[in-house]
């Protein structure tokens, strides 16, 4: 799914700014979302399924874990993990 690789980057990506913010965790919520990843959604309700699909079709078919907390309501929570994400390289110093 295009979803699932656009979600998984954005993790990636995300991972390595809270590690050089040493910041622990990340928060966005649907709104944002939809507004950043899923803009072609008609709306919030379909991105929030577009996502939930993403996380259990990464970890389903490829065996991978994204550190995020989901939550209907609000968004998603990114916890910074000292294990890289799955398939992801390494920055380089």
């Amino acid at each position: 799914s295009p979803h699932a690789y656009d979600l998984y980057y954005w993790c990636v990506w995300r991972l390595d700014a809270l590690e050089r913010a040493d910041k622990p965790l990340a928060r966005i919520t649907w709104e944002q979302i939809h507004h950043q990843l899923l803009s072609q959604c008609s709306t919030t309700a379909d991105a929030i399924r577009e996502v939930m699909d993403a996380i259990e079709q990464l970890k389903s078919r490829a065996g991978i874990t994204l550190p995020l907390q989901a939550d209907r309501r609000k968004g998603l929570i990114l916890h910074r993990t000292p294990e890289p994400i799955k398939g992801s390289v390494p920055r380089l110093a």
